[in-house]
């Protein structure tokens, strides 16, 4: 995976194969240094499919070219993975034999890599949805604790008057439960507010409705 700092060091987060710890003494990086000019760092930085070789490594005086030699890591492919714009990352293959990868081989990965893509975002996608229903789920019990335990009477109401929520409260106060206000907008001025002040509670709400600037404020008798 790319990182997005300064550094610009590309971590490596997943590998197969008998790697013997080469991608611990390659410190690769995909900014225009020296240490992003091999296949893995020129994937992710040009977005294109990238053929490297030990011979490659040797003449660009890579840092890591003893580390390869020493493996008989004599050839490699980058893939990236690129999800429209943006550029997850690069899928590196490295072999022991030379110009492995022709033509119809990286044509193959191609197809490989946006498998790899597609399962990478999907996965991704179902973990935020993960945390977005736990931090959703949080927040209804804080809400849910809040409202049992308030000792006001709380409503929230959407701009056309709708009832959204109801604390608990208002059946002590009101005699009514909050699934009577939730039920039916207009429940609170037909059955709840005294008669001479529903006018009042009327204006009020209509206001409220058409996003008129009012008084945060309004007195009534139930």
């Amino acid at each position: 995976l790319p990182g997005d700092d300064a550094a610009r060091f590309v971590r490596p987060v997943a590998q197969f194969g008998d790697e013997d710890g080469f991608l611990a003494e390659a410190a690769m990086t995909w900014d225009e240094s020296v240490t992003g000019q091999g296949a893995t760092g020129r994937s992710i930085r040009t977005r294109q499919t990238q053929l490297g070789s030990l011979r490659n490594l040797e003449a660009l005086s890579m840092p890591w070219y003893e580390a390869a030699r020493s493996r008989n890591l004599l050839s490699s492919i980058a893939l990236p993975l690129l999800d429209g714009e943006r550029c997850l990352g690069a899928l590196t293959i490295y072999s022991r034999e030379p110009d492995l990868f022709d033509a119809p081989e990286a044509e193959l990965l191609e197809q490989l890599a946006e498998d790899l893509v597609f399962g990478v975002v999907t996965l991704r996608g179902r973990e935020a949805r993960q945390r977005a229903d736990e931090a959703l789920r949080q927040s209804e019990e804080r809400l849910r604790i809040i409202s049992d335990n308030t000792f006001n009477w709380e409503e929230w109401r959407a701009g056309d008057g709708t009832c959204v929520w109801a604390s608990p409260a208002c059946e002590r106060i009101s005699g009514y439960p909050p699934e009577a206000f939730m039920a039916d907008p207009l429940f609170m001025a037909a059955n709840v507010v005294h008669p001479d002040d529903r006018g009042l509670w009327a204006a009020h709400a209509c206001a409220i409705g058409s996003h008129l600037e009012v008084e945060q404020d309004l007195e009534f008798r139930i």
